[in-house]
């Protein structure tokens, strides 16, 4: 899916993946956040098995769960079907504002308002950035060449800024984030990060990629290399001992050999 230590943190993005994307009051919708306060970034999406189609974002500055949930309410008062809400799993924490968490707020005012099917899909725990952005990049664009991830132009201005301009540190794979002198000289960079954490926060909830995440794949491989050649020497020094009973296809430095347990998430 692309080099991870140079470049855009999205890869394949293209003219392929935006569309013009009709909201749709009887499908279930899809509210993915990120609480960060200033600013704090939502994204609103359907999907179906395989594709998933961003067609609006809330993104408000110096502002909190409570206000972002009655924009959302302002905007799509007749929703029919059911509303999802994906997204940090940081947000059951209890808010700084409130004695509520982020996640009650958001139910609480749904529920008030009248809205009857309110769903929570969210992980136990917030996956690594790298595993997010695997998964995210294989939406966009996969080894097949097909697209899955759509964005529409006319309402994710802040998406497609995160699109194309969050950006790796040079020789790293850690993602670029602003520093404070940054932002006080270009006031969009404040608006990078947060909205691409709420869309991945989705995509990798419904599209977790399998077996080796990309974090430890090559500490794995690493690891192996440097057992093979441990077991090879430990051979020559002691030819009957009972470490040349251990299995050696086990020590082989192809690293699929590892048990997938080893390799995934923590």
């Amino acid at each position: 899916f692309g080099d991870y230590s140079s470049g855009l943190v999205v890869k394949g993005f293209d003219e392929g993946n935006k569309l013009k994307l009709k909201y749709n009051p009887d499908l279930p919708l899809h509210l993915t956040c990120d609480f960060n306060v200033d600013p704090m970034c939502w994204a609103l999406a359907h999907k179906d098995d395989e594709n998933v189609y961003f067609f609006d974002e809330i993104v408000i500055e110096n502002t909190s769960t409570q206000q972002c949930i009655n924009e959302f309410i302002r905007r799509y008062p007749n929703h029919k079907s059911s509303i999802i809400i994906n997204g940090d799993a940081s947000g059951d924490n209890r808010s700084t504002q409130s004695e509520y968490t982020n996640y009650a707020i958001i139910k609480n005012s749904l529920l008030e308002y009248g809205y009857k099917d309110v769903k929570f899909r969210l992980r136990d725990y917030n996956p690594p950035i790298m595993n997010r952005i695997s998964a995210f990049n294989a939406r966009v664009k996969n080894s097949k060449g097909e697209r899955h991830l759509f964005v529409d132009p006319r309402r994710c201005k802040w998406i497609l800024y995160n699109i194309y301009n969050l950006s790796f540190k040079e020789g790293t794979s850690i993602v670029d984030v602003p520093t404070h002198n940054q932002i006080k000289s270009n006031r969009d960079f404040k608006f990078l990060e947060h909205p691409f954490d709420a869309i991945s926060y989705l995509v990798e909830y419904y599209w977790r990629l399998r077996g080796f995440n990309l974090l430890n794949a090559q500490f794995c491989k690493n690891l192996l290399i440097s057992s093979s050649y441990l077991h090879y020497y430990f051979n020559l020094l002691f030819p009957y001992s009972l470490f040349t009973l251990f299995p050696s296809y086990i020590l082989k430095s192809d690293y699929n050999y590892i048990p997938v347990h080893l390799c995934n998430d923590l």
